[in-house]
């Protein structure tokens, strides 16, 4: 059994990564990772210590993961974003991570689960 976990900010906010695979691992879960930066080099790190797998940052919506964790700019989570969404939580550590009021219900409406930091 394996979970992806799509983080955008890959080393902004608090890095949590390590905790998540510690507690997967003790469900015998293994977390797959799939990281996207603004910053090229936070990207190569992301890729060399947790095996992450790269994307763009404005490819980050429309990733297929379980979780995406916006962890950098916020807004992020605008109508349009989360018309591409491919996962069914959202749990990251971004300030403000909704561009409107009415994206938390955007996101309950397609069945996301909304669990901000």
């Amino acid at each position: 059994m394996y979970f992806i976990v799509l983080r955008k900010g890959i080393f902004s906010c608090a890095n949590p990564h390590k905790r998540i695979r510690k507690t997967f691992d003790e469900y015998n879960t293994t977390t797959i990772l799939i990281a996207s930066d603004i910053d090229l080099e936070r990207m190569g790190k992301a890729r060399t210590q947790f095996s992450a797998t790269i994307v763009p940052p404005d490819h980050c919506p429309a990733a297929e993961a379980d979780v995406y964790a916006p962890c950098a700019l916020e807004g992020s989570l605008s109508e349009r974003a989360i018309g591409h969404l491919l996962v069914s939580i959202v749990a990251g550590g971004a300030n403000n991570q909704l561009a409107a009021a009415e994206d938390r219900r955007r996101l309950a409406d397609r069945g996301v689960l909304y669990a901000p930091d």
